[in-house]
């Protein structure tokens, strides 16, 4: 039995299967040992869903899930094995042998500075430069305390001074970007600025994005750029991290689908008006690790990004992505000069709602109207080779005959070409 054998076995021993599954869902006995459920990864009407305590492992006898706690935390919360193991282990009272115990401390302690710094920047929820922007933007004051977000005042030196006082070192607080050095002066990073948090899997918070807030009592909000993102650090990396994602999971989950958003006051605006099932990729960049994040809940994708030059181009990025991952994608194209958050408040949810079911398209209709965008005089003859050749490659890469079919058809339908153009 190696390491990791070893570590998985004491966690096991010390959290019952029966009791971790019976936070997320409801658990009932079912003979002398065992337990039963209505199994969370498909529709399930009767419990199918057999847990064996002595085991320590559960079994769906409809659609075949099982595995052990670890592997159901994977599933249900749409983690990785080393979040869930590390989250079980944290649990557990288990240490993780890891090779560098400095790092490992160094970590936990930039752990212990974000929680500090999230406490301090939602201690000023209240601060009246926020409560005017919020009210502006239509965002509820609940809202921004349910999701952590919070304000940074215009000072240049408020939250350096908080974490010093609270015995935290600078060398770590500058490796978080929570402060920048210039001309020989160390002053806080965000200043006059909403701080929207991301969350890692764990549940920990692990940077911000900052929105400039424009205020007349400032000198510093007129030569700032809008948003300031937090930079990449050693528990921060931006391709792994979803906005809204510990919120919006469960939603997912259960409607097997995911929309996709570009910016974090779109999630905001979205999830607190009722649509839960969304996550914002924050900002136009988009990777494989967060297309396979969304994979573990979901089979379908609805892209829903901006209508500028910016959103249009990520959007056919993404595309390609989770194709890869074998996620059906649907696009919505979105009136111009609308993102999501300043159109559910122009039409209402309801109108929302009615608008993305009807105007939600195939992935292909969805590149094809990007590009009529792009050219609206009609697509140049490269333009069409290229979209040609792109139907291709997707149609060779499925297995599914009938999806490779479907795909020829509909371009050739689109582009209104032969289909030895596929040739």
């Amino acid at each position: 039995m190696n390491d990791l054998d070893e570590i998985k076995r004491e966690i096991k021993d010390r959290i019952s299967i029966e009791e971790l599954i019976g936070r997320y869902i409801r658990v009932e006995r079912s003979g002398r040992n065992g337990f039963k459920s209505l199994c969370p990864f498909h529709d399930d009407s009767t419990p199918s869903l057999s847990i064996v305590p002595d085991k320590q492992f559960y079994h769906c006898f409809t659609c075949g899930a099982g595995g052990d706690i670890f592997k159901f935390l994977v599933d249900y919360e749409g983690i990785s094995f080393g979040d869930a193991l590390r989250k079980l282990a944290h649990e557990a009272g288990v240490e993780l042998k890891q090779g560098d115990k400095k790092k490992k401390e160094e970590r936990e302690l930039l752990y212990e500075i974000m929680k500090d710094t999230d406490l301090y920047y939602r201690s000023n929820v209240n601060h009246p430069t926020m409560v005017k922007y919020l009210a502006e933007r239509k965002i509820d004051i609940e809202w921004a305390k349910d999701f952590g977000i919070g304000y940074a005042t215009d000072s240049w030196e408020a939250l350096k001074t908080y974490l010093l006082s609270k015995g935290k070192p600078i060398s770590l607080i500058k490796k978080l970007g929570l402060v920048s050095d210039s001309k020989g002066k160390t002053f806080d990073k965000f200043r006059n600025r909403l701080l929207l948090p991301f969350v890692n899997d764990s549940g920990y918070t692990v940077g911000y994005t900052g929105r400039i807030i424009e205020d007349e009592n400032s000198d510093d909000s007129f030569k700032a750029a809008k948003y300031m993102n937090s930079p990449e650090n050693d528990i921060y990396h931006k391709s792994k991290v979803l906005f809204g994602f510990s919120k919006s999971k469960d939603a997912i989950r259960e409607q097997k689908e995911v929309i996709l958003v570009e910016g974090n006051l779109d999630f905001i605006s979205l999830y607190y008006r009722g649509i839960k099932n969304v996550v914002a990729i924050s900002g136009t960049a988009f990777s494989s690790e967060q297309a396979s994040k969304i994979k573990r809940l979901a089979d379908s994708a609805v892209l829903m990004l901006d209508s500028d030059s910016a959103g249009q181009k990520a959007s056919l990025k993404m595309v390609g992505i989770l194709l890869e991952h074998d996620i059906n994608v649907e696009g919505v194209s979105l009136p111009k000069g609308e993102d999501p958050d300043s159109y559910i408040q122009s039409i209402g949810v309801d109108g929302f709602k009615d608008f993305v079911a009807q105007n939600r398209v195939n992935f292909l209709e969805y590149e094809k109207r990007i590009y009529d965008d792009m050219y609206p005089n009609g697509l140049p003859t490269d333009v069409k080779i290229n979209l040609i050749k792109r139907a291709s490659e997707i149609s060779d890469a499925m297995s599914d005959e009938l999806k490779k079919v479907n795909v020829k058809y509909e371009m050739n339908r689109l582009l209104n070409v032969g289909e030895k153009e596929f040739e």
